[in-house]
């Protein structure tokens, strides 16, 4: 015959993102869970973060009554009053934080409950959260906007648009090349475009975090081929945190 009991667990501990970017807000999600025998009352969760960060809220959507669904913040701390958690049952919260410069810190997270844990071995009740911070970072994409072509007919040439896109927090200033086909005729079209043989290469200028810039070639097929390939690729001579968009 076993006693019932209170375990109560912090699981699933993620960053949105990692590392956190400079001058961004990140979070950190989690799962509070009551992993005993019997229901827990009075739970809540407390988050403390380190001075680089900056607070920002805190909320756990249902099944969390409404009143209680956002966390009070005081200073750098976060309080969750997430009340009842039966025998099994989690809860999910997210915590938010802005970065205040280029270092990080460690979210200090503590979850307890009105009745104490006698269970000899408990889960974790306390955990350490490492949040690193990041200078901001360029996140250049290459697109093709009328792929998949429809036919091209000999002998007529056809637009070709290539959009250029900064997906990142830093300024970048991208340059795209453009690969045609063996045999084609490739022309520039945009004024800050040139081409040497198969291949087009356009510098574009300074981009914003979600500016684009579209620049326009045309492609002439010279005889009848029954499949190529349409390459283009993006670099900005900036670390680039997912370069498989780089090219398309």
């Amino acid at each position: 015959v076993y006693e019932a009991f209170v375990d109560l667990a912090l699981t699933d501990i993620t960053l949105t993102r990692d590392p956190f970017v400079e001058t961004t807000s990140g979070a950190v999600q989690l799962n509070v869970r009551n992993a005993g025998t019997s229901t827990a009352t009075g739970v809540t969760l407390v988050a403390t973060l380190p001075v680089p960060l900056t607070p920002a809220g805190g909320a756990m959507p249902q099944p969390a009554p409404a009143a209680t669904r956002y966390c009070a913040q005081s200073g750098q701390t976060l309080t969750c009053d997430i009340g009842t958690l039966d025998a099994g049952e989690e809860q999910f919260v997210r915590l938010w934080a802005w970065t205040n410069g280029p270092t990080g810190g460690d979210v200090e997270l503590s979850v307890t409950a009105d009745q104490p844990e006698t269970v000899v071995d408990p889960n974790a009740n306390e955990a350490t959260v490492p949040v690193s911070v990041v200078a901001p970072r360029a996140d250049l994409s290459v697109a093709l906007p009328g792929a998949p072509f429809a036919p091209f007919i000999v002998g007529r040439p056809r637009n070709v648009l290539l959009r250029a896109r900064n997906l990142g927090g830093a300024t970048a200033t991208p340059t795209v090349t453009f690969t045609a086909p063996a045999g084609w005729v490739v022309t520039p079209v945009s004024p800050s475009c040139t081409a040497l043989a198969q291949v087009v290469t356009c510098v574009g200028w300074a981009m914003e975090e979600n500016d684009s810039i579209d620049f326009n070639v045309t492609l002439e097929a010279v005889a009848p081929d029954p499949g190529v390939e349409l390459v283009a690729s993006v670099s900005g001579g900036v670390p680039d945190p997912d370069p498989a968009s780089n090219e398309t």
